[in-house]
């Protein structure tokens, strides 16, 4: 950003400095927020009570695979009461110190967006600010300078939004009263054209903000459904864990689709051109994922005592598991839709090149290096909660299940957060038994599941047979359809399509765990672009459940 003049400086401090004192600066007890939303712009204005430290260190953290926030910040500014400007360094990319005498300060800065469409570009572009014509949402994580000072981190923050080009600005923390910094952080911030619809679950408001208009399904129709998923999963765990929730709905396309949770917030950015009821319940298994992440977010987060990764199987695989598992219970999806969604995860683990030599030590290591690292825990970890939810209703005569264990981990959990130790209890504790040789040989480690051994156990017919597998061909650094290709298999599909190590991938479509469907990839090769189209399959003797009567009615015990 070029230098301001000194007039502009002035006038912009005393503006602050007014602010301050005028329009709801800090009480001594709390820091005030003021966002100003504006197409391709917010302007944040931050002020803080005075304080003993002399001086405050200010961060962005990278968040979601995003690893470049820092780049949309701006014009970072700082003032006193008096309209003294406080120097401001920037010593590293993601840090801004304020050098403010231990006076009360403003601190002031613009956040702009680097995409003019909500998808934007790669594999992380939906989670970037979005402040486009038609409507803005941005996640705190992307516009947030927190500060490491705990005395200022524990303030409550007080809110007010404003927006003369969009409409109906909102937040999904609490406007009203001061709120904590972490749900202002881990919220969503929207304003512009949604649709907006309000619904109770267990008493807890639901806000939904939809968006488009290429859905194969009504408002009304998504408000049902959710209304249905959110309900079952709340009656089966006790309790709602958030006092409100903000639901963003976004268009997808064929080759972006996904979500997040935060505190009290999600967005999820499904396929427009997918009905909420087709066959592969794409949508549903979606919005059944992200909103079981809501617990994960606020009672069920594993301890910092391992990288990110190591207890993914549970944060993410379980949290799989459950959500078709709910799907299931709650009637939207049919025996056979549970045996093939079983399948395919069966399928996808038996094919990942990793998945019996990458212990958990291996994935907390490897997770952001590597797409295979990134993906081996959900179907690691909703294989295994299959056949743990199965053991558990043997070993309980149908008492107890995996969504028991799941709740007790819940009501129980330390706000420091769940340790390896916390898992293999809480199993004991339900079931009577002891898990700690199952989750150290099966989870921790890299032994292959015993499917046969624990399927003709509990009546599950299987067999194994030829089958033609899901099998990428390669890897790349970061994501598969925007890193680098770090290695490509010998006879691959990929290999035989002309993919080479060093390719740089821009883009393309990928349908994880079919190879029916065609891998379509846009790379570039020393300055060449090409496009490249395979059939990601190869033959495996694979283990396949068969929807036989005793199959189903084993799963139907798991309801």
């Amino acid at each position: 950003m070029k230098d301001l003049p000194i007039g502009v400086l002035c006038a912009v401090f005393a503006i602050a400095a007014i602010t301050m004192r005028c329009a709801g600066g800090p009480l001594e007890n709390s820091s005030s927020l003021q966002l100003s939303l504006r197409s391709g712009l917010l302007d944040v204005l931050w002020s803080y009570p005075a304080q003993e430290e002399q001086s405050t260190t200010f961060m962005v953290d990278d968040w979601a695979g995003v690893p470049d926030f820092n780049e949309n910040i701006s014009g970072v500014l700082a003032t006193g009461e008096d309209g003294e400007a406080f120097h401001v360094e920037h010593p590293e990319s993601h840090s801004w110190v304020v050098h403010h005498d231990g006076k009360p300060f403003n601190l002031s800065y613009q956040v702009t967006s680097p995409k003019d469409s909500f998808i934007g570009k790669g594999r992380t572009g939906a989670y970037q600010p979005t402040l486009i014509k038609q409507r803005a949402l941005l996640w705190g994580h992307s516009f947030v300078l927190y500060p490491t000072s705990d005395t200022l981190f524990d303030l409550p923050v007080r809110t007010s939004i404003s927006s003369s080009e969009y409409a109906n600005p909102q937040a999904s923390w609490d406007l009203n009263e001061p709120q904590p910094m972490n749900d202002v952080i881990n919220g969503l911030l929207a304003a512009g054209d949604y649709r907006t619809i309000v619904k109770k679950i267990m008493n807890t408001p639901v806000t939904i903000l939809a968006s488009g208009s290429n859905w194969r399904f009504t408002d009304e129709e998504f408000v049902s459904t959710v209304g249905k998923i959110l309900q079952l999963q709340a009656d089966s765990m006790g309790f709602y864990p958030a006092p409100r929730l903000m639901i963003a709905l976004m268009e997808g396309n064929d080759s972006h689709t996904g979500g997040s949770v935060g505190r009290h917030a999600m967005f999820i950015y499904p396929n427009p051109k997918n009905q909420l009821e087709d066959e592969e319940l794409s949508t549903l298994r979606l919005i059944s994922h992200e909103n079981f992440h809501v617990w994960n977010g606020q009672h069920l987060h594993p301890s910092a005592d391992h990288g990110e990764g190591y207890y993914n199987w549970f944060h993410e695989g379980v949290t799989d598991y459950v959500a078709n598992w709910t799907l299931y219970k709650a009637g939207l999806m049919s025996d056979e839709g549970f045996v093939r969604w079983a399948n395919n995860v069966l399928q996808e683990y038996q094919t990942s090149p990793i998945a019996f030599t990458a212990t958990a030590d291996d994935l907390a290591e490897h997770y952001w290096a590597s797409s295979d690292h990134q993906r081996l825990p959900y179907v690691k970890g909703a294989a295994a909660a299959l056949l743990i939810d199965l053991r558990m209703r043997e070993e309980t005569d149908g008492e107890f299940g995996l969504i028991h264990f799941v709740k007790s981990l819940a009501v129980e959990s330390s706000p420091n957060g769940y340790q390896r130790s916390d898992l293999s209890d809480g199993l004991a504790k339900l079931s009577g038994k002891d898990w700690r040789a199952f989750l150290d040989q099966y989870v921790w480690g890299a032994e292959a599941l015993p499917f046969e051994r624990l399927f003709d156990k509990f009546g599950v017919s299987h067999e194994r047979k030829s089958t033609p597998k899901f099998d990428l061909g390669y890897t790349a650094e970061g994501s598969p359809i925007s890193g680098q290709v770090v290695h490509v298999s010998p006879d691959s599909s990929a290999d035989k399509a002309g993919l080479h190590v060093g390719d740089q991938i821009l883009g393309g479509s990928i349908r994880f765990g079919d190879p029916a469907r065609k891998v379509s990839l846009m790379i570039d090769r020393d300055g060449d672009r090409h496009t490249l189209e395979y059939f990601p399959s190869v033959d495996a003797d694979l283990i396949n459940i068969l929807p036989s009567k005793g199959t189903v009615q084993s799963f139907r015990r798991l309801k």
